[in-house]
């Protein structure tokens, strides 16, 4: 403070005036720009303006809070105290506000002169100065006001600041130019928390007027969700009836909108509109048309469904696997049968969950992408969305069973039918081969080891349709007759009594299962056979969904391939007391 006389302050409010129309990160630019250039004894001060107007407000319900919070722990007591000393200096609230809000969220005491309680109400009186009009709105006046409404309620508590403060926002808003819908939505958004339950239903008309006046004029975009703000205003005034049809009027807009839209993006909104139907009461459904609504949706999804596959553009990339192929027919060549068929489910192990797990957390990217993923006859079957969330709360399987799907493709194609043309070639293998290997594995009878040979044998000829066919259902079987082995029930009853076998998809679900057959042979199961983004071989299989070009696709050679290897490692391993396989 010593250093810096008047002559600075008086440019330091000369640029900040300059620039009253900046956000704070571009303010902040524009207070580095300057220290680049300042005479030794400013630079300090320069930095440290342009520090407090870098740090970022995040808006999360009725919390705006500086993130990263830890920045502001970086302020030390000499730069919080320059930071008080120089309040009365600057002229601007926008950095005024900035300035005293940093000092209170630091939780410094002051310098003696002033305590905690004194920033904050330099805060909200500097906040409160700033305008709330459009011209500022989407630059610094959203996040201002969010800040104020925090230091107000949460922090200050006066009433009197509290009435005012609800007296200007609801006066904003109502009279706010219908055209500038964002603006006034945004502060309607900001406001619900905190607003009191006598206004809610005026602030709740403006926005349902807003929304009218843009469907009239054909402009759906964003309607969808000014219609849900009014539904909460709505509910928060206590009138449920117009919350109601609020609901039905954000329908009305999505599914108008989803009319201009392409096929994959008009049935992803169909569905959005179907669901906010769906929580309409029963009660209200007759008079608002919601059932004839919902029915004409789902017209139009199978409608569109049919159009996907022409929207889909095919992307190839070709791999060169020549080296690995060959190393896969050297590893099975001039072995007797019995060797060769040992090599041949021995030179790949089965697939590590933790090996998929460092892949995806190597490709960072994909967790900010979405990926929606539609079966060939254009049915949604998996979705992730673009994650905000931190790396231990954010859920990778999706991307694991992308990473997985890849992994089996490669596998197939580059060491499965390699090797397995050489066998054939060399060897004269016979279905009653297949049939002495099943029957070496515990808890298969004699007829069900014959259909498990009859599909082995299949594949080993090159037809995977028939193979799958008959494998996938049978070692779902096995899968279930291993459990029963160990005492764990595989039987779901009804209301009525009626017993039935748990499907596969339920089987691998059983924790037990993983201590004995490993956690990756059951990782394997579950995103092979039964996890709609995966393969889902068990389920296509099941109800008929994969044609004959699919059968022979490397998913289903791979599952083949697998399935024989479990069979192999069980029968061969047979003479070892236990039952547990490992991944080896």
């Amino acid at each position: 403070m010593e250093d810096l006389g008047d002559e600075f302050w008086k440019r330091c409010n000369d640029l900040l005036k300059k620039y009253v129309d900046l956000d704070y990160i571009s303010l902040a630019c524009q207070l580095a720009k300057q220290e680049e250039t300042a005479p030794d004894n400013e630079k300090d001060a320069w930095r440290l303006l342009s520090l407090a107007c870098a740090m970022r407000v995040q808006i999360k319900g009725r919390h705006a809070d500086y993130v990263p919070a830890e920045r502001i722990g970086k302020f030390t007591k000499e730069k919080l105290t320059f930071f008080s000393k120089v309040l009365d200096r600057i002229a601007d609230d926008r950095l005024k506000a900035r300035l005293a809000d940093i000092i209170w969220e630091a939780k410094w005491g002051g310098d003696g002169e002033h305590g905690p309680m004194y920033f904050v109400k330099v805060a909200i009186e500097s906040y409160g100065r700033i305008s709330l009009g459009f011209e500022n709105w989407f630059k610094y006046g959203h996040e201002c006001l969010a800040r104020l409404l925090y230091l107000a309620f949460h922090v200050q508590q006066k009433e009197e600041i509290k009435e005012d403060l609800r007296k200007k926002i609801i006066d904003k808003i109502t009279t706010a130019d219908n055209k500038n819908y964002a603006y006034t939505a945004q502060m309607a958004r900001l406001f619900i928390g905190y607003a009191p339950d006598t206004s809610s239903t005026v602030i709740a008309d403006k926005l349902r007027e807003v929304a009218d006046k843009r469907m009239d004029r054909k402009e759906y975009w964003r309607d969808d969700a000014i219609y849900e703000d009014a539904s909460h205003w709505y509910k928060k005034g206590h009138d449920e009836e117009k919350a109601v049809q609020m609901r039905v009027f954000q329908a009305d807009a999505i599914i108008k909108q989803a009319s201009s839209m392409s096929a994959i993006a008009g049935i992803s909104e169909y569905n959005k509109a179907i669901q906010i139907l769906n929580k309409i009461p029963r009660s209200c459904r007759t008079e608002l048309g919601v059932d004839e609504k919902i029915k004409q949706c789902k017209i139009q999804i199978e409608q569109l469904r049919s159009k996907i596959p022409g929207e889909m553009h095919k992307m190839e990339y070709s791999i060169d696997v020549s080296e690995i192929a060959m190393e896969a027919r050297k590893h099975v060549s001039r072995r007797s049968q019995i060797e060769a068929l040992t090599a041949f489910i021995g030179m790949c192990s089965f697939v590590s969950q933790e090996e998929m797990k460092a892949k995806v957390e190597r490709f960072s990217l994909s967790h900010f992408m979405t990926r929606i993923q539609y079966s060939s006859d254009g049915r949604q079957i998996g979705s992730k969305y673009a994650s905000k969330e931190s790396q231990e709360s954010r859920d990778d399987y999706i991307d694991l069973v992308h990473t997985y799907r890849e992994q089996i493709q490669l596998t197939a194609e580059a060491c499965i039918r390699p090797a397995l043309q050489v066998i054939q070639t060399e060897h004269r293998v016979l279905e009653k081969d297949f049939l002495s290997i099943v029957e070496q594995v515990r808890f298969i009878s004699h007829d069900y080891a014959i259909l498990i040979a009859k599909g082995l044998y299949a594949g080993f000829m090159g037809d995977y349709a028939t193979a799958l066919y008959i494998l996938a259902p049978q070692f779902e079987n096995f899968i279930r007759t291993i459990l029963k082995h160990h005492n764990i029930c595989t039987i779901v009853r009804d209301n009525e009594g009626n017993e039935n076998e748990k499907g596969l998809s339920t089987l691998v679900q059983n924790s037990k299962l993983e201590q004995i057959l490993g956690k990756d042979i059951v990782f394997e199961i579950k995103t092979c056979f039964c996890n709609s983004y995966g393969p889902n071989i068990r389920n296509n299989v099941a109800h008929g969904l994969d044609g004959f070009q699919r059968c022979n696709s490397a998913y289903y050679v791979y599952a083949w391939w697998f399935i024989l290897k479990v069979f192999i490692s069980l029968g061969m391993g047979n003479k070892y007391s236990g039952f547990s396989m490992g991944t080896n």
